[in-house]
């Protein structure tokens, strides 16, 4: 892993493999390869996968602009059929750094009617996702397969078209603000 080329993997090309994301018609195993030529992290180290979760750190202040591109073992793209791709962990600092997400090019978007997130349609055919309450990193999801109440109210799922091998989005988290106080 080396996305952005900010390491730790300073060798490896400049993206994070996910390995096995998916399978063809076939049963032959899909990666995805995240590329970004903007990506911001204080934590190079924190992006990969905790339990069976992707993850990406970004740093307060930032919007990165990313890709995600479906191949084989050897690099080859690979078009899916239509296919089902869920954002986790949409939640704000408790100092601030709210989270937003926005993406296009998916057929369907999915949260509980119970929420967090704002859904917001933007002039150029993208939504943003808002992110709304508070977060620590305990509770960030472990296992997609089996998010807490909170968890579920902080994730948006997609599905997307057929015909596809990449798919983009950007992925802003707000400045944190600091208090100063005097003793």
């Amino acid at each position: 892993k080396n996305l952005g080329g900010l390491g730790p993997h300073f060798d490896s090309p400049p993206n994070v493999r996910y390995k096995n994301v998916a399978k063809t018609v076939d049963g032959e195993p899909v990666d995805m390869i995240l590329e970004s030529d903007n990506f911001v992290s204080g934590k190079p180290k924190k992006v990969g996968l905790f339990g069976a979760s992707a993850v990406v750190n970004i740093q307060n202040g930032n919007e990165v602009d990313f890709v995600a591109r479906f191949v084989d073992e050897n690099d080859n793209p690979v078009t899916l059929p239509p296919f089902h791709m869920s954002f986790m962990d949409i939640d704000t600092g408790k100092n601030g750094g709210q989270e937003e997400l926005t993406i296009g090019g998916f057929s369907q978007s999915y949260m509980l009617d119970d929420t967090e997130l704002s859904k917001v349609e933007m002039a150029d055919g993208r939504t943003r996702f808002i992110a709304g309450a508070p977060g620590i990193g305990a509770d960030n999801p472990y296992d997609p397969l089996m998010l807490t109440d909170m968890q579920a109210k902080r994730t948006v799922s997609f599905q997307f078209p057929s015909g596809l091998s990449t798919f983009s989005f950007s992925y802003k988290v707000g400045k944190v603000a600091f208090t100063d106080y005097e003793a």
